[in-house]
């Protein structure tokens, strides 16, 4: 229930045309969500607090508005939404993503590309014994020339809000069926 109302509010649209396969994925980053969560909580805190200046008590009022700032200018640079272009015609693909403040944008050789697949991070905290997981589309490049060069590019390199195996294995699917490739594959790291 949570996971449709979360991709009702932050939908992953994908439209696909002639030579054109156009992927907006609007779900915003953890550390945006994050960020904004604490700065609310600290603004409240710092509203709530504000009796005390009354009384001639500062240092409380500094101490729950310093936190604020900070993570306010954190959300204003975590990424929002992402929007991933692939181009037949063109031979091209590019993924752009927005923040509040700015826009980055990596582009690529779309001959380059040999595979998508949705890559699978387990991490354990040894303190409570719990793992989480987390789900990402790359797409798999061919080796270049150049030593050292990642053969894998993520789509969104932050991970993001609601990025559960179904979303993020639509994505690889459909980049596979347009770029006629073989069948997205899940791998662990």
């Amino acid at each position: 229930m949570l996971r449709d109302w979360f991709n009702r509010i932050f939908p992953v649209r994908i439209q696909r045309q002639h030579t054109v396969l156009l992927i907006k994925d609007t779900r915003p980053s953890d550390i945006f969500l994050l960020s904004v969560i604490f700065a609310a909580a600290s603004l409240l805190l710092t509203a709530l607090v504000g009796l005390l200046i009354a009384g001639g008590i500062y240092w409380v009022f500094v101490v729950l508005f310093l936190p604020a700032s900070i993570f306010i200018v954190k959300a204003l640079m975590s990424p929002l939404r992402a929007v991933h272009v692939f181009d037949k015609s063109k031979d091209t693909y590019s993924f752009t993503t927005r923040t509040i403040l700015k826009s980055q944008s990596t582009e690529g050789i779309l001959s380059e590309v040999r595979g998508a697949q949705v890559e699978r991070r387990v991490n354990t905290n040894t303190e409570d014994n719990t793992t989480t997981e987390s789900y990402r589309a790359v797409l798999l490049l061919k080796q270049g020339l150049l030593f050292g060069t990642p053969d894998v590019q993520p789509l969104r390199e932050d991970s993001t809000m609601g990025a559960y195996y179904e979303t993020e294995n639509q994505i690889a699917s459909e980049i596979t069926s347009f770029l006629e490739l073989g069948k997205a594959d899940m791998v662990d790291l």
